[in-house]
């Protein structure tokens, strides 16, 4: 059953299959981006947990992550992202932390989905950032177990030892003009 009925899942589902090997290489020839891989494969695994990491995010990542928790297809979502974003979408950062539970900021530059629920250990490592992407990007999706602990593992040091911005923090103030 699809998540979203999104016109790129069938583009997707050819490229990626149904999850059952242990590494599938892909290219997205400019075709789809993180979020609607990410959506493809909730639709697969069902209701998960979710770790992301990026360089950066876009608007549009957040509100579909937002409607995947709103339709119980993420139980809670952690997310990693690269310092920058305090500088360069700090209201995406406002936002992000009314919808994310979790975020993490540092010199990260990887751009990795750990998805797990009791039936799947999904490890996703690509090259695309968490925004609209018409680029040519590649990545691995892995759903071998000892794999997917090992970056599971890495992340989580990563979010243990950098700053924490957890769920409704940030609370938004608006100068008053006269």
């Amino acid at each position: 059953m699809k998540l979203f009925d999104f016109k790129k899942y069938k583009i997707i589902q050819n490229k990626i299959g149904d999850l059952t090997a242990d590494y599938t290489h892909y290219f997205t020839e400019g075709q789809w981006s993180s979020y609607e891989l990410l959506l493809y494969i909730l639709s697969i695994t069902g209701k998960a947990k979710v770790i992301l990491t990026s360089y950066s995010i876009s608007d549009i990542t957040i509100r579909t992550i937002k409607k995947a928790i709103e339709a119980d297809y993420i139980s809670s979502i952690d997310l990693l992202l690269n310092y920058s974003v305090k500088r360069n979408k700090v209201d995406l950062l406002y936002f992000s932390s009314n919808v994310i539970n979790k975020i993490a900021l540092n010199n990260n530059h990887s751009k990795i989905m750990i998805i797990e629920n009791d039936n799947y250990k999904i490890m996703v490592n690509q090259s695309a950032n968490a925004t609209v992407n018409y680029s040519d990007e590649s990545g691995i999706v892995c759903t071998k177990h000892d794999i997917y602990h090992i970056y599971k593992e890495n992340i989580e040091k990563l979010f243990n030892e950098k700053t924490i911005i957890k769920k409704n923090e940030f609370i938004r103030r608006t100068a008053c003009r006269h």
